[in-house]
């Protein structure tokens, strides 16, 4: 079974007196998803499906691994083609595809081992 992120790294700034900045690395606790839910995006959908994208799970684990925002191209790179091809094109059809900056290459499993 995945082994679910439950500590997201991150970093905190701390100014002194003087006002010097000092970046210093942290870390923050995130709930797990339910059981029968999603170990990646926290919804439930069968796994052969697209992560679901708008999550606030899904977003925020993904921006504390990746050091960007999730996108439609991310949550479907682990589906099969056919599934990808019918799911682009609603999204293209209806104006919210998504894809990764400067031809990145779309990201199939964020801090899942």
């Amino acid at each position: 079974m995945p082994k679910i992120i439950k500590e997201l790294p991150s970093t905190v700034t701390e100014v002194d007196a003087d006002g010097r900045a000092t970046i210093k690395p942290m870390s923050w606790k995130l709930v797990p998803p339910p059981k029968d839910h999603c170990l990646v995006c926290a919804r439930k959908h069968p796994p052969e499906d697209p992560h679901d994208v708008q999550q606030i799970y899904y977003q925020t684990c993904f921006q504390a691994m990746v050091g960007r925002p999730a996108t439609w191209a991310d949550a479907m790179a682990h589906c099969s083609d056919k599934i990808k091809r019918v799911w682009t094109e609603v999204l293209h059809k209806t104006g919210h595809w998504s894809e990764p900056p400067n031809g990145e290459a779309p990201v199939k499993h964020h801090g899942v081992e």
